[in-house]
């Protein structure tokens, strides 16, 4: 990630208003305040917006709500007197009394560049600016605007519903984050939850609750006023160590429906890093961006599931089987370059998972639109075998980086989850007990014809004694019974049978 030294920038507010018969782009200074340029974006370092990332003004500042540009020096020489080093008189008050009296800007974009046009003392921009909406209201916002009418007194008028959905959004970044429906922790009925969960994964109880309470934590802290420095150093990473089948998938899928909150599930596997080919990192972001309906606030709140991140920690094994026809060489070279490659696809991972802000291009029809995704308030959560380690009593940072993961991801891991494999209790509740039973939903499904199950406590034995075998996990129930029902479906669909029974002879 490209980082420069901080400067001082003009933080402009962007709408779009209706003057007469023209439609002006207006931006209106809101801060000059210290900033860090990363890639395209300002991450704001002083004034209302610290902590806050704001974009670059570039050709494509349309989309934008909040743009940011750098102070010129024939600027800085005017509010300091001559002395820019003098950075104490950097302020929105000496910008506004020396230069002189520009807070707002009509904007052009003209062959790839942005020209600003100064505006003073123009009543009837400051009044249209005032009521007009931002870019992100609607993706209709060019509708709004031209249903709006001006009156004779050429004030902004605007009908009530357009008015509602205007004032829906803010048009201040500080006052977004203070308006956001705060929950108070009853609303998010932990407990209730809690016994909901239990009643689908059976045997991880004590998983579970810290799984949860975690999850809770990081959705509080999206909805909560706290800048996005501060929810970065609050908010869990979580990494959930167990085998296939122990529930590590269906338990973040089922907290996320729970909670209604977007989620994407997807493999490490899928991805390479930038410049090769395949799946890149940032596309994760952008499919968790559809996932919630194009709508930025649901997306703070959303959840990632990466499985199989093992796979991509490994540390290449010269004794493996599946190396040992290979040469010396052959081997020294690719344990460096795959070790090296899984480093890359880290330190990608790295980067989203500490907080940062990405703009993509996504396809809207034929329309290619550019967006801004900031990641310090998602919910991360790993996941995957480690078989090497996962034996251990007490797995810590040091056993992943001893696995291949790199020190600086590793550190950002706050909660370690193992999932056992269930025991034949376990398996046993799963089957009889549990709300998503292979049975009960067999049992469903031929209720709907009318067709009665009926169940004996022999059958329950062997489809828990084979799915313990195996090892599959709760996995393993549906194996075991569909093993089973392979040599009797065709009778049951060809018979007119009335009652149908799962029995061992």
């Amino acid at each position: 990630m490209e980082e420069t030294e901080n400067n001082y920038i003009r933080i402009l507010s962007h709408k779009k208003i209706k003057i007469k018969d023209e439609i002006l782009d207006i931006l209106h200074l809101e801060d000059v305040a210290l900033a860090k340029k990363i890639e395209n974006s300002y991450k704001i370092l002083s004034g209302k917006y610290t902590g806050e990332f704001i974009v670059e003004l570039n050709p494509n500042f349309e989309k934008e709500d909040f743009v940011a540009s750098p102070l010129t020096l024939v600027e800085k020489n005017l509010i300091t007197n001559s002395n820019p080093t003098d950075t104490s008189k950097i302020t929105l008050e000496n910008y506004l009394h020396k230069c002189p009296d520009y807070d707002y800007f009509i904007a052009n974009e003209i062959n790839g560049q942005v020209f600003l046009r100064e505006v003073l003392q123009n009543e009837e921009i400051k009044e249209a600016f005032k009521i007009s909406a931002p870019p992100s209201v609607s993706e209709k916002l060019s509708d709004l605007i031209t249903q709006s009418t001006l009156n004779r007194t050429n004030s902004f008028k605007i009908d009530k519903e357009t008015m509602a959905k205007i004032l829906g959004k803010s048009d201040s970044l500080h006052k977004q984050s203070e308006t956001k429906q705060i929950k108070s922790f009853a609303d998010y009925n932990i407990n209730e939850k809690f016994k909901l969960l239990t009643q689908k994964i059976i045997g991880l109880d004590d998983e579970i609750k810290i799984v949860l309470a975690n999850i809770v934590k990081n959705i509080s802290l999206s909805y909560s006023p706290l800048p996005p420095d501060k929810v970065r150093e609050l908010k869990s990473t979580l990494m959930i160590l167990g085998a296939s089948g122990t529930g590590k998938t269906f338990l973040i899928k089922s907290i996320a429906d729970l909670f209604d909150v977007p989620i994407i599930l997807t493999d490490a596997t899928r991805y390479t890093p930038a410049s090769y080919q395949g799946a890149n990192v940032e596309d994760i972001l952008v499919d968790l961006y559809l996932a919630s309906g194009e709508d930025k606030e649901v997306f703070e709140h959303g959840i990632i599931f990466i499985d199989e991140f093992d796979k991509m920690c490994k540390n290449f094994n010269i004794q493996s089987d599946e190396n040992k026809n290979m040469t010396l060489p052959e081997l020294f070279r690719e344990r460096t370059q795959g070790q090296h490659l899984k480093e890359m696809l880290q330190n990608e991972f790295l980067s989203i998972v500490q907080g940062t802000v990405i703009n993509k291009k996504i396809r809207d029809g034929f329309i290619e639109k550019n967006i801004s995704l900031d990641t310090s308030k998602i919910t991360f959560v790993f996941a995957g075998a480690f078989e090497e380690i996962i034996k251990r009593e007490n797995i810590s940072t040091n056993d992943l980086i001893e696995y291949g993961m790199i020190p600086q991801l590793a550190k950002r891991i706050h909660s370690l989850i193992k999932t056992k494999l269930p025991t034949k209790e376990d398996l046993r509740n799963a089957l009889t007990k549990g709300e998503y039973s292979y049975v009960k939903l067999f049992e469903e499904y031929l209720g709907i014809y009318n067709i009665k199950l009926e169940v004996n406590e022999d059958f329950y034995d062997y489809i828990v004694e084979r799915a313990y075998e195996l090892e599959s996990g709760y996995r393993g129930l549906s194996i075991a019974l569909t093993e089973y029902l392979n040599k009797h479906l065709y009778d049951i669909y060809s018979s007119k049978q009335d009652v149908v029974k799962l029995q061992i002879q």
